[in-house]
């Protein structure tokens, strides 16, 4: 009796999806809009630049946007870009 084993390789084009925890620090109106834009962008999809220089789309994460006011004025908002392959 013989085994055998069949490997199958992935029907996706794109198997690795690239994720960027981000943070911004800065004037509390600024911050704001920041936050509404990642607010807006957990199901739709925008065009973006990694760190590392690649331009694809990404979301939001829906549970890692978060906003911590540091003074009156000034605030930091922290979010996580994940690479989406449809608008």
């Amino acid at each position: 009796m013989t085994s055998q084993r069949h490997l199958k390789a992935s029907s996706s084009s794109n198997p690795e999806k690239q994720s960027w925890p981000i943070t911004l620090t800065g004037k509390k109106a600024d911050m704001l809009a920041a936050l509404k834009f990642c607010r807006s962008h957990i199901s739709k999809s925008f065009i973006w630049t990694s760190p590392i220089g690649e331009v694809g789309l990404y979301r939001i994460e829906a549970d890692s946007v978060k906003s911590q006011p540091l003074s009156s004025k000034v605030m930091t908002i922290s979010a996580t870009f994940k690479q989406a392959y449809a608008p």
